[in-house]
């Protein structure tokens, strides 16, 4: 869930990589500098903070997980958003997907 201090969207983007030696690892942690990796992870979803001024958003999260039958079991998982934009609050319809 999204709790009190929500985050942005983090700089480097949704994908996440590991450096390929400790080399790259000092070096992509300079300024400017961009190293290749290994991709370690990928970022989907994104709900959180975005906007900025009067147009800044700040949606509350949090998800719902039915265990499904069958072996091995898959789990459907069903964000529920709202968030208050403007002075009104609105539910935000995000699908459920399963995993």
């Amino acid at each position: 869930g999204s709790g009190h201090s929500l985050r942005r969207q983090r700089p480097e983007g949704p994908v996440l990589e590991e450096p390929s030696s400790p080399e790259a690892y000092r070096l992509g942690r300079e300024p400017g500098v961009k190293t290749a990796g290994r991709r370690v992870a990928e970022s989907l979803l994104f709900v959180g903070r975005s906007g900025q001024g009067s147009h800044k958003r700040r949606p509350y999260s949090c998800l719902r997980i039915d265990v499904l039958d069958g072996t091995p079991p898959k789990f459907r998982v069903t964000p529920l958003v709202v968030e208050r934009f403007e002075g009104k609050w609105q539910d935000i319809a995000i699908e459920p997907f399963v995993i």
